[in-house]
């Protein structure tokens, strides 16, 4: 039996030129799967570009693996101390929370950015969190003084292809 991760979408670079080329060429490599599914990677995948794109300070890698019985959306890049920090505690405080408390975080912060408040964090992890049933991993390692790499992973079910 087949247990080793492989590749089904590799990239680098510090900007997306053609959001639509991307999401493209990632739904194509994932005919297999359902709707569902897919709809679920593609929101995720969205929202971490959105946030590697904000906080990167050089170019940053998007991976998506296929494993035995689940899709692993990776993405990596590297940022300041103070942002890393930042998403670790976020992630911390969310993966902690049951469905319902996190659907409530979500709508508290798109209420708060309604009312521009400064308080408002993203919703990348939360939208991440939500469509994965809370099977992400947020990995931090050091590499300079006042640099951080940040590794987010989201795992997807597999779901079989039944849109064909």
């Amino acid at each position: 039996m087949f247990n080793k991760d492989y590749i089904l979408f590799d990239w680098s670079g510090s900007r997306i030129s053609n959001y639509q080329e991307l999401f493209s060429a990632v739904n194509d490599k994932l005919e297999f799967l359902s709707k569902k599914t897919t709809k679920s990677i593609i929101f995720c995948l969205i929202e971490l570009v959105q946030n590697a794109e904000k906080y990167s300070l050089s170019d940053f890698n998007i991976r998506l693996l296929k494993h035995t019985d689940s899709l692993i959306l990776e993405i990596s890049n590297i940022t300041d101390n103070k942002d890393a920090d930042k998403l670790l505690s976020r992630y911390n405080y969310l993966i902690n929370l049951d469905y319902e408390e996190i659907k409530y975080e979500y709508r508290n912060n798109i209420l708060v950015k309604e009312n521009k408040s400064s308080n408002s964090v993203g919703n990348g992890i939360i939208t991440c969190l939500l469509k994965s049933d809370k099977q992400m991993q947020v990995l931090i390692n050091n590499i300079k003084s006042n640099q951080k790499q940040v590794i987010i992973k989201v795992f997807f079910k597999y779901e079989k292809n039944n849109r064909r």
